[in-house]
């Protein structure tokens, strides 16, 4: 069986994203096999870890510490009927953010996820990209309380916040979004290289030297090194950022 190298590059903002993993083919067409159904429990731990590094990666592609962190929650006469109630007053509320922000001559841009405690108390976590003051986004709100803190990118980028908004229970699908949006940068190529040079570049996951060699430009911040014992695969998971004093012309790739 043939196997080469893979090389997934993701670019979302300052911060890039190297994934390295083998592909493995015999240039032979294969019968259709039974599809392996992994355990709920599994697949649930593998779609929270898709959905958090996804999230992530949009939200390091569409804002910047000018943009705002919003946590609007509810006084007790104004708490939602139900989750139905809840996702309709979050429509109007998105609604009247966007009227807001076309006066002032802006686009609204945001992410969302509304969640529902163990306890039954309804609450809302949002980004939402610069343009008003926190008190105006108080006086939009007017259902309770509502805090507004700029956001805060460090060599993890905004990973820690991505896992906090998908960490409880959804009414909805994991995060809405805005259709505004852009989508993180994603290429892949081949042949970068052979598999003795993985496994060299997998002895050593914390050689800051020998990543940096491999994205000019760029600062390393971790390598999560996985050796699969089924097929011998070496994969890799490297991430790297351009910290505000190194902010200059990337390489391209």
């Amino acid at each position: 069986m043939r196997c080469r190298i893979r090389e997934q590059i993701v670019d979302a903002g300052e911060y890039r994203e190297v994934k390295i993993y083998p592909v493995f083919s015999d240039g032979k067409p294969r019968p259709r096999r039974k599809r392996f159904r992994p355990t709920n429990e599994a697949q649930q731990r593998l779609n929270d870890w898709n959905s958090q590094r996804h999230l992530a990666h949009l939200i390091e592609a569409n804002f910047s510490a000018e943009d705002l962190w919003i946590h609007p929650t509810f006084r007790d006469d104004a708490l939602p009927a139900d989750d139905e109630d809840f996702k309709r007053i979050f429509r109007n509320f998105v609604r009247r953010l966007k009227r807001a922000y076309k006066a002032a001559g802006l686009e609204l841009r945001y992410i969302a996820t509304l969640e529902k405690s163990d306890a039954g108390r309804y609450h809302i976590h949002m980004i939402v990209n610069k343009g008003l003051a926190p008190d105006a986004l108080r006086d939009l709100w007017g259902l309770g309380r509502l805090s507004a803190d700029p956001l805060e990118f460090g060599d993890y980028g905004l990973k820690g916040l991505a896992d906090y908004m998908t960490k409880y229970r959804q009414i909805t699908r994991r995060y809405l979004c805005s259709r505004n949006l852009r989508q993180p940068e994603t290429r892949e190529r081949d042949g970068v290289y052979s598999q003795r040079e993985v496994r060299a570049l997998a002895r050593n996951p914390e050689d800051r030297e020998q990543w940096e060699r491999l994205q000019p430009g760029y600062t390393f911040i971790d390598c999560r090194p996985f050796f699969n014992d089924v097929n011998g695969g070496v994969y890799l998971a490297v991430r790297y950022w351009i910290p505000p004093k190194k902010k200059r012309r990337r390489k391209e790739i």
